[in-house]
């Protein structure tokens, strides 16, 4: 996950939704954690950053095609 962040690339869609999934299943297990306060926020930030990332690549993408 580090390498491919450091070369701006885009994590893979089912790796954000799945350590999306297990931090809510931490949070919904143990609220009163560090999971809710520290790992909530990066998997949000996370999902959000990767789908700009994807974003911005299909725009390339697209217009390098026309």
């Amino acid at each position: 996950m580090h390498s491919i962040e450091n070369k701006k690339q885009v994590l893979p869609h089912y790796f954000t939704i799945s350590y999306l999934i297990v931090i809510l299943l931490g949070c919904y297990m143990v609220p009163n954690s560090g999971i809710t306060v520290f790992m909530l926020p990066h998997a949000l930030y996370m999902i959000i950053s990767n789908s700009i990332k994807a974003r911005k690549r299909y725009n390339k993408l697209k217009h390098a095609m026309v």
